[in-house]
């Protein structure tokens, strides 16, 4: 039997940069001094309300995590910013200082760092994590929006007024402007540690076909498939991926 944990959890929030990023600590109550940690990314017009069930069931696992708003990343967040002010290179910034502070609490396993990102928080994680590969262990995506590049080229070449709504919130031409340039399948190879990819067959956002070319990219990653999952996982598959998720971070600590 799999032993449960209780856990606290409260609000910590980061001012940095002129900025104030809103977000969430899970810690399990157990004996440890240092403890794993995984840094969770919500998706597009989301925030980390969205993912505490995530959090939830990692805490329960014995495996701390941060949740966090995106600055302007969705409608319902608690950051600095607004919608029309995001955009993949403004949230890998904030990602980035979410790493630097909390690397640096005190209860925090160095050596145990590791990025969950859901969506468009799954590509940002992807294309932040090379750059930070020396503090991150492993990288968990859940069906990573690696489709951005192509849809919103299609989208910017259909609308070319400033603003452009997408899925309930308008974003500007800046969402646009700041689209990686280069081959972003390269740039997320170039994180050599672990990668689990989970993705639903049946997502009508972001095709399974972008996780199976992702993970050919990648010099030590896997892919599981979920059937009949959406651009969402049910109760039981996201068990099944925390228990996939912790499993390794237990067996590797």
């Amino acid at each position: 039997m799999i032993k449960e944990y209780t856990f606290d959890t409260g609000e910590y929030i980061i001012e940095r940069s002129n900025k104030t990023i809103y977000g969430e600590l899970y810690r399990p109550l157990t004996d440890k001094e240092k403890l794993p940690i995984i840094i969770i990314c919500h998706g597009y017009n989301s925030c980390c309300e969205g993912v505490r069930y995530e959090a939830e069931l990692l805490a329960k696992r014995g495996v701390a995590s941060y949740c966090f708003d995106f600055c302007g990343g969705g409608l319902k967040t608690k950051s600095s910013g607004k919608p029309v002010e995001m955009s993949i290179r403004t949230e890998q910034n904030d990602l980035e200082e979410v790493i630097k502070e909390i690397s640096a609490l005190p209860f925090v396993d160095k050596e145990n760092i590791c990025l969950f990102g859901m969506s468009q928080g799954g590509f940002v994680s992807a294309l932040t994590a090379p750059d930070h590969k020396e503090m991150i262990k492993a990288l968990f995506l859940a069906f990573p929006a690696f489709c951005i590049p192509d849809d919103w080229a299609e989208r910017s070449r259909n609308n070319k007024s400033e603003l452009i709504e997408f899925n309930g919130m308008c974003v500007s031409r800046r969402f646009v402007d700041e689209l990686p340039e280069y081959d972003v399948f390269e740039k997320a190879a170039e994180f050599d540690k672990r990668v689990f990819i989970f993705h639903g067959d049946s997502d009508p956002i972001v095709k399974v076909s972008y996780s199976e070319k992702l993970v050919k990219s990648y010099k030590n990653a896997t892919l599981t498939v979920f059937p009949g999952q959406q651009h969402w996982f049910t109760g039981e598959y996201s068990e099944q991926m925390m228990d996939t998720i912790c499993n390794y971070i237990k067996e590797n600590g």
